[in-house]
């Protein structure tokens, strides 16, 4: 039987991210079929495994945050693939773009017309302050605002007490309409949940672009937060290509590789065309907050001081259309919703998403879909 070289997998397989990668690393193995892996789950700041000294290794793809496992895999002289996190030269380098995960953020706030953009990192953490660089290089001094990143004594993200107190101060002083990068999903959660608390309007105030794309934690987020997606299979791949290469007495690229995001992925928290009018910014803000409660566009005129034909006019003017198209707009997202995710039937959908009568909202959605809501259930579940 042919050799197959043993291959250990040191990657958190605690985060989206380390996952992600893992992913990739299954796609390589299976294409290739001849690595014979070792894998535990483990965090990204867990100590070396006590068995990698204890068997053979012939590769190590590397991801950790722990110094001392970096420094006990390079007295290994095991041939590496470092996958980030610790930026060392001593092994060749597979990594995300860090600056066009920034950059890409920035390029959509400017698309939508914002002229205040802010970023909210860790200070002293290089992935962090290589985001911020990226923002500040790239972005005017008139358009680039402001930055909130302090961090604690171990360049980690500080306490949640005392980064609220640091985000609640930031927020209430920042020029609004205002788009702001979190360096990563976590900050990017913080931050809407602060604007939450101050009753600033999201997106309409302040919109959020958070970086990794944890579907989970952005999804969680009130309201789910936008967020720019790594290539995650493709640094796995890529990173398993290098150590292939590596092990076969190849060379060893001299430069790190890294690779491009796949792009911002757009939720609620960044749906929006900068609106520098306070109080439209409120009354879709309300909207957004109350379509599926069954509300109609007199209930907004009597909660903001305003005729039909002015609520009209400048709501087509920011969004491109009226008020209440932009309530039907909603309360249609919420139906799919439910009947792609839940087995409830049409007259509960119907209910949590605003109609009163379930046949008002089968016709609605017939109308603008061209299918009846079943259709759309059994099509779902088909393509899933």
């Amino acid at each position: 039987m042919a050799y197959r070289p043993q291959i250990a997998v040191l990657v958190e397989t605690s985060k989206t991210y380390g996952r992600g990668i893992i992913e990739g690393i299954s796609q390589y193995v299976r294409s290739h079929r001849h690595w014979s892996i070792f894998i535990n789950e483990r965090g990204l700041d867990d100590p070396l495994p006590e068995w990698i000294e204890q068997r053979p290794t012939d590769g190590i793809l590397l991801r950790t945050s722990n110094a001392t496992v970096f420094d006990a895999v390079k007295k290994l002289k095991i041939p590496t693939v470092s996958l980030g996190e610790i930026y060392d030269p001593h092994f060749p380098i597979v990594h995300t773009n860090d600056r066009r995960l920034a950059i890409l953020a920035a390029q959509e706030f400017l698309h939508r017309g914002y002229k205040t953009i802010g970023f909210a990192g860790i200070q002293g953490t290089t992935w962090s302050d290589i985001r911020y660089q990226a923002i500040v290089n790239f972005l005017d001094q008139s358009i680039f605002h402001s930055c909130c990143d302090p961090s604690n004594a171990e360049g980690g993200l500080l306490d949640w007490p005392t980064h609220q107190a640091e985000l609640t101060k930031w927020l209430q002083e920042i020029p609004k309409p205002a788009g702001i990068i979190a360096a990563y999903d976590v900050i990017g959660v913080r931050v809407l949940d602060v604007c939450n608390e101050l009753g600033i309007a999201v997106p309409a105030e302040v919109a959020v672009i958070g970086i990794d794309d944890d579907q989970y934690l952005c999804e969680l987020a009130n309201p789910p937060l936008s967020s720019v997606a790594h290539s995650l299979q493709e640094i796995g791949y890529r990173a398993c290509s290098v150590l292939d290469q590596i092990m076969q007495g190849g060379a060893v690229p001299d430069e790190p590789i890294l690779i491009e995001p796949q792009g911002v992925i757009a939720r609620q928290s960044s749906d929006i065309f900068a609106i520098d009018d306070p109080l439209i910014a409120k009354a879709i803000q309300y909207i957004r907050d109350h379509a599926c409660d069954g509300i109609n566009v007199n209930d907004v005129l009597k909660r903001f001081p305003l005729t039909r034909a002015t609520l009209t006019r400048r709501f087509e003017k920011y969004i491109g259309h009226s008020a209440k198209e932009e309530i039907m707009r909603l309360q249609m997202i919420r139906v799919k919703e439910l009947l792609t995710e839940t087995d409830f039937n049409l007259e509960k959908i119907a209910k949590l998403s605003g109609y009163n009568h379930v046949e008002h909202m089968s016709t609605i959605f017939k109308t603008k879909n061209a299918i009846t809501p079943g259709k759309y259930r059994e099509r779902s579940k088909t393509e899933s």
